[in-house]
């Protein structure tokens, strides 16, 4: 609805404990690349000193994405432990 809203210029997304789960972070951010389409903008605000994946995920779909300058981002990779047994 915002998005054809002309009394809504644009969209300030302030993220902060986030508690949900990648499906749901995934239609946020989805929800917002729609409304970007409109031509309205949309900024995010990491409000936390510790940045997850998850919240920088969401805040990703923003033109713009601030934060604390001593904001730590917790980026959690991939990885696989293979066990090798001989015959």
């Amino acid at each position: 609805k915002a998005a054809k809203d002309p009394q809504v210029s644009g969209l300030f997304i302030d993220i902060a404990d986030l508690n949900c789960g990648y499906a749901t972070a995934s239609e946020i951010r989805n929800a917002i690349n729609e409304f970007e389409k409109s031509g309205k903008f949309a900024i995010a605000y990491n409000s936390g000193e510790v940045i997850s994946q998850k919240e920088y995920y969401i805040a990703s779909a923003a033109n713009k994405n601030y934060g604390f300058p001593s904001s730590t981002m917790e980026f959690l990779g991939l990885g696989a432990e293979l066990m090798y047994f001989k015959n």
